[in-house]
Parts: C-alpha cells; structure tokens; sequence
C-alpha cells in the first residue's frame, strides 16, 4: 500500500474540504484494516468491508490510486 495509500488519504481530505464531497480512504483506519488482513486476506477484507458493506448508489464512483509505479519487465 505504502505511497498509494498515503496519496489516497490525501485525496479524501482534498475531496470533502475542497469540493464538499462525502469520502472515505479504506487505507485510513489501519487497526480494522489489519484485523481484517489477518483474518481473511488483503483481497478479501477490501471487497467484505467496502464493496459489500457499503451504501453505494448508481451515482456513486470509486476511485483506486496506485501510484507506486513498477517495472513489469523487471522479475
């Protein structure tokens, strides 16, 4: 997670004090976000705690940050 999480906690703050937008960074309570690792995968805590749980409505977005790059030629 590491600088994506950080640009998206960033990004939260941006949306709801510039633009009075309702938003959330999954990344920003790391005591449940760990809990929820350890219990059931990385993969599986995002889509049970956020996807699954959540009120989103058809005029809702989600917006993923991955900024840490990468090299896909590198092994």
């Amino acid at each position: 997670m590491g600088g994506s999480a950080a640009n998206a906690s960033h990004a939260v703050n941006d949306f709801r004090k510039l633009v009075g937008m309702e938003a959330y960074a999954p990344t920003d309570n790391v005591s449940e976000l760990t809990a929820r690792t350890n219990d059931g995968g990385l993969g599986e805590c995002f889509l049970q705690t956020w996807l699954r749980t959540s009120r989103l409505a058809a005029a809702d977005m989600i917006l993923v940050f991955s900024v840490g790059g990468g090299n896909l030629k590198r092994t």
